[in-house]
Order: C-alpha cells, then structure tokens, then sequence
C-alpha cells in the first residue's frame, strides 16, 4: 500500500485557547473553547468547499505562536487544541476533517515564538492506494499504529 500526503491549507486563529493550568471558571473557558471552534469552523468549511468536501484521513500540524515567555509543557500544549481540533470537523461545523479520531487525523503539536500570539493550522491528506507497496512517505503515521 502507497501513502502520500497532499497538502490543503493553513488556517490561522488569533490568540491562543486557555491551557489546563490557567485558571478560569469553567463558564468562562467553555466560551472561550467556544470562540476558538467557531473561527477555525468558519475558515475550514470554505476549505472544505473548494476541496469538494470533508477529508477521510488527515495529517494535522498544530502551531501555537507566541509572543514572548515560555513555551508550555507538552501535554499542556496538545490538551489546548482540542476545542481548535473539534473546529475542523464535521460534528464541529467546519466540515474539512471527517472524524477527529486515531482512525482518521494524526496529529502534531508544536511551539514557536513569533509577532502575535496565533494558532496555525496545516492540513494535508493523507492519500493511500491500494497497492501493497511500502510507504513512500515515512511522515505519515509518525506515532501511530498505520
């Protein structure tokens, strides 16, 4: 089988979604979770309109930007997304990922410093046929049973 991976778009998202450890109430971060899905939804169904619809299996690079300080620990930084990972789905409203599940994203999360505090987005699917060759692309399912 032959896995190959197409690149899609990038979607940026102002700010960053609150990490475990800020401490908020939970009404509060429930908004703000909110926030972050709807502006992800909005960019990714036009995404997922010119693509011709939702992507079966994907390939998804998460990039929290920030200003200045220091980086958050990992799991700190991968708990954050989720409410920017749900934004692409179709159960989310965006419409460009099929699933958010093992079977249909693999993820990565990363940290950068930059200008303005952001969250970037890359999306490429992952095309697979149906020869039983190897992999061309060793990227794909870093990390994962595939």
């Amino acid at each position: 089988m032959t896995t190959t991976e197409r690149y899609v778009c990038t979607i940026e998202v102002p700010g960053l979604p609150p990490s475990p450890n800020d401490r908020l109430h939970h009404m509060a971060r429930a908004r703000l979770n909110k926030r972050f899905r709807g502006w992800v939804a909005l960019q990714a169904r036009a995404y997922a309109h010119t693509h011709g619809g939702p992507i079966e299996r994907a390939r998804v690079r998460f990039t929290l930007v920030r200003s200045n300080g220091k980086a958050r620990d990992a799991t700190n930084a991968a708990s954050c997304i989720k409410p920017v990972e749900d934004g692409l789905t179709i159960q989310g409203g965006g419409g460009l990922l099929v699933d958010d599940d093992n079977e249909h994203i693999v993820i990565e999360v990363c940290q950068e410093t930059g200008r303005q505090k952001c969250v970037r987005i890359e999306v490429w699917e992952i095309i697979t046929d149906g020869n039983d060759d190897e992999t061309t692309d060793d990227r794909v399912g870093r990390g994962q049973a595939g």
